[in-house]
This record gives C-alpha cells, sequence and structure tokens, in this order.
C-alpha cells in the first residue's frame, strides 16, 4: 500500500485569540485526531504534530489566528462547528487552511469518510464525517476566499479487514471554479503515518520558499511535499481546484546562498620553474639548434671563401680564383653553404619569436 498526503487548499488564518468575524486574512484550523475509539489503533503522534504546527504557524509562518481541534474534541458535529466558524472568521479575500490529521476509511471502496472521535468502523459515514459534508462546510464564502486543506487520512493499517483509508483529492465533490484546489496522493492509497505534518510544517517554516523570496506559494509547498513525500514506489500527488498558483500560504523564506567568491590566480614567477618567470626572455631549444646549424654553415661557407683567396687574381677589376670544373663545384658548394646557413639563422630567429603555448611541440620541415 502507498502512502496517501490530501493538500486541500482554501483560505487560512493565524493566533489563538478570538477574532471577529471576516476579520481573518491569514487563518488556520488544524485537526489531530489519534484514536476515534478503543477498537482502532491510535495514530504516531498525530496530535503532538498537530500542536507543533499549530505553534509554527503563529510564531513562524505569519498566520493571524489558528484554531486547534483534538482528540475527544473532534467529533463529527464539533468538527463541522469548528469548519464553518474557521470560513467565517476569515476574511472575503482572505485564505484558510486547514489540517487535518485522523484515521479514514472508505475510500478503497468509494464511500471516503473521516473517522472522528466516537466514529464506528461499521459505518463511518453515519457515525464519522462524510467527505460530502466536509466539504459543505469548507466551501469559500466569496470568489476572492482560499481555503487550504492538508489531508493526512490513509494508512498501510486495518482492522477487522476495514482499510483505514479515508478521503482523498479526487473525492471531493462539487469543485467550485474558485477558491479551492485539493491537492492529494491516488485514491485507494496508504502509506506510513507521521510522515505529512513535520514535512508540510518544515515547507511553511520557510524550506519551502524556492525562490528566496520569503514566502511559500501553493505551488511550491505542492512541489516540497511531492519532492520529500513522493518515492519511485509511490504515486505522485493530484491536484484539483481554482486557486492561483502563486497563492501564498506561508510567510516564512529561506535566506539566498551566497555567491561563491571568485577565485584570481596570480601568475607569480614563484609559482613557475627557475627561469621562467613570465616577461623574462627565454631560448627556445629549437630555434637555437635551426639558428645553430645556419651559424656553422655561414662560418664553412666564409672558410672556404678566405682559403681560396690566396689563389686569386685581379683582372680587369674581377677578382678570378679559377675556371676548372673543380673551382666550380667548390664556388657552388661554398655560395649554397652561404645561403643556407642565411635561411637558417633567418628561420631560428622566427621560431624564436612565434608566440606558442607553454610545453607546445614546434615542428620544422623545408628546404633552402
Amino acid at each position: 500500500m502507498r502512502r496517501v498526503a490530501s493538500l486541500l487548499l482554501a483560505g487560512f488564518a493565524h493566533t489563538a485569540v478570538a477574532a471577529e468575524p471576516g476579520e481573518v486574512v491569514r487563518s488556520a484550523l488544524i485537526v489531530g485526531i489519534d484514536q476515534p475509539g478503543p477498537g482502532v489503533p491510535a495514530l504516531v503522534q498525530g496530535e503532538s504534530d498537530s500542536r507543533a504546527l499549530a505553534e509554527a504557524l503563529i510564531s513562524r509562518s505569519g498566520y493571524e489566528h489558528v484554531s486547534m481541534v483534538l482528540g475527544p474534541q473532534g467529533t463529527g458535529a464539533g468538527l463541522m462547528s469548528a469548519l464553518k466558524a474557521a470560513v467565517d472568521r476569515t476574511s472575503d479575500s482572505g485564505t484558510l487552511l486547514v489540517v487535518m490529521t485522523s484515521h479514514g476509511a472508505g475510500g478503497d471502496i468509494g464511500e471516503p469518510a473521516f473517522l472522528t472521535h466516537g466514529a464506528k468502523l461499521s459505518d463511518p459515514s453515519r457515525t464519522g464525517l462524510s467527505i460530502d459534508a466536509f466539504a459543505s462546510a469548507l466551501r469559500p464564502r466569496t470568489a476572492d476566499q482560499n481555503i487550504v486543506v492538508v489531508m493526512d487520512v490513509a494508512h498501510d493499517t486495518s482492522v477487522g479487514g476495514v482499510a483505514l483509508m479515508g478521503p482523498s483529492a479526487s473525492d471531493w465533490p462539487d469543485l467550485p471554479d474558485w477558491g479551492l484546489t485539493v491537492t492529494s496522493k491516488s485514491a485507494g492509497s496508504g502509506g506510513k503515518q507521521g510522515l505529512l505534518i513535520p514535512t508540510l510544517m518544515a515547507a511553511l517554516e520557510g524550506e519551502g520558499d524556492r525562490n528566496f523570496d520569503g514566502q511559500v506559494t501553493i505551488s511550491e509547498l505542492s512541489y516540497y511535499l511531492e519532492t520529500h513525500l513522493g518515492g519511485a514506489d509511490q504515486d505522485e500527488l493530484e491536484r484539483d481546484g481554482a486557486v492561483a498558483a502563486n497563492l501564498v500560504v506561508g510567510w516564512a523564506g529561506r535566506v539566498a546562498p551566497k555567491p561563491a567568491a571568485a577565485v584570481t590566480v596570480l601568475d607569480s614567477p614563484s609559482l613557475k620553474e627557475p627561469g621562467k618567470a613570465k616577461g623574462t626572455f627565454q631560448l627556445k631549444p629549437i630555434p637555437v639548434a635551426v639558428a645553430s646549424a645556419g651559424a656553422v654553415a655561414g662560418l664553412l661557407s666564409v672558410g672556404m671563401y678566405i682559403s681560396k683567396m690566396g689563389e686569386c687574381e685581379d683582372s680587369g677589376g674581377k677578382t678570378i680564383c679559377g675556371d676548372d670544373e673543380a673551382y666550380r663545384q667548390f664556388r657552388m658548394t661554398q655560395h649554397i653553404l652561404g645561403w643556407a646557413g642565411a635561411g637558417l639563422i633567418v628561420t631560428g630567429v622566427g621560431l624564436q619569436l612565434m608566440p606558442t603555448p607553454d610545453g607546445a611541440m614546434v615542428g620544422v620541415v623545408g628546404s633552402f
């Protein structure tokens, strides 16, 4: 069986003090009934979680008026009276948050009802509170009044073959075109006790504020509940109703995290290898080798020229060193060495001045 968490949205109020009818803009009614009767196992921390939520709504979530119905106070008649009073107390354009924590029954057979105090499993709709009666008491008074109801009323428990599964969102009758929306797990599903209310409280205390604007909207609340209560083995939340997605249901928020400080890495010579400080002239191995080969070739050419000078004669303003085949080959070799040397030196200088990234390999292929 899977967990069912019902979220019904309408209006909300705040504070446990008296308020005139229609005065409160932010109002809440919290209902916690651990055990409707001796034949039904008690809920785990249902009433204690309800008290904690009521205190959080007043002290941290921005509600003006909060009422509670706990334990034996939660009879069918007592709960109907409290629901109607909460709607009347909330202003025409206000919001009322109703949180219902109890056992339920009939949700698996199409007759969903709340097990109010004194209700019997043999006839939950008549001895408890049917979803029809519950919904009739929570109909918004005006098109600008909103009502939000969160129900934790379906659990993975059964008594004498009766599954303790109460109403879901899809069971809500006659949804108006304004002022009421319902979000819950799918009908006929149950789950663990004691998870929904603490999660709801965390969201309304500010954890549900996804955009860090200091408040929690109904869409942010639905997202928080779905991501923290859902899972691969659970149904997604069902949603129904007509309130705007930006309806605010909590006035507490989170502080946006500070952006990470930008880190600037300075090019410090002390962090580089010796002799490689930025801005210092560095000889590159390949250019040095190329230029050195050019210098050697040039020196050989000059040496050949000097060695032949003693055999040369001046004739008519020209220097004649010979005219045989051997001399012509000697002169050709001397010229080739000279020009090749000059070309290699120029190439080496060019490679030395060429910008290259650290560690880059440079290959040179050429003819001169």
